[in-house]
């Protein structure tokens, strides 16, 4: 154990040459996972090395809850003027999406993005399955009502009533069996 402060470059760096000179007797590659502020500081101290150091072997990795953090919000930001936000902002609030493509509200993103992969592929296999995508109908008079919010009153609400499920599966047996056996 090192009794340093975690977040001290010294710490940092005495770390990464334990791990050097363990792994040197154990002939391996040294390997150490960081979270986010120190693996920024092991990256600095790594590239001020010179390129004899025996520290330049070293392969750093961002932890998994960073990584993750980090995969969501390039989603956010390859996404933004998508329409990505404006969909999430149907279920949450605006506040809340800004952190969510920004992968900080972790949790509520991947949410989302599982509820937008849904939405997609059901629309998706409705088309190439040729199934009608169920739609809800609101009386007209309380659309064009002005002081109309977005709650439904369920006694006004039709749902088309088709059984989906075996549709789809009677529809994914019959694309099976025309798939070519090798």
């Amino acid at each position: 154990m090192i009794d340093l402060n975690p977040s001290d470059e010294s710490c940092i760096y005495t770390t990464l040459h334990f791990v050097c000179k363990e792994s040197k007797k154990n002939k391996c590659t040294p390997i150490l996972t960081f979270d986010q502020p120190l693996y920024w500081k092991a990256i600095t101290i790594l590239q001020n090395e010179p390129t004899t150091s025996s520290l330049k072997s070293f392969v750093l990795k961002l932890g998994g809850f960073h990584t993750e953090r980090t995969f969501i919000g390039s989603i956010g930001y390859l996404m933004s003027g998508s329409g990505l936000m404006n969909i999430f902002e149907t279920v949450y609030a605006s506040t809340a999406v800004s952190h969510m493509l920004s992968g900080k509200a972790f949790a509520w993103a991947v949410r989302g993005n599982f509820l937008v992969d849904t939405a997609l592929t059901a629309l998706i296999l409705s088309i190439i399955y040729g199934i009608p995508v169920p739609k809800i109908e609101v009386n007209s008079e309380e659309s064009a009502d002005e002081n109309f919010t977005q709650t439904y009153d369920t006694s006004k609400v039709q749902i088309h009533d088709t059984c989906y499920t075996e549709e789809v599966s009677h529809a994914t047996r019959k694309k099976f069996h025309m798939l070519p056996i090798c």
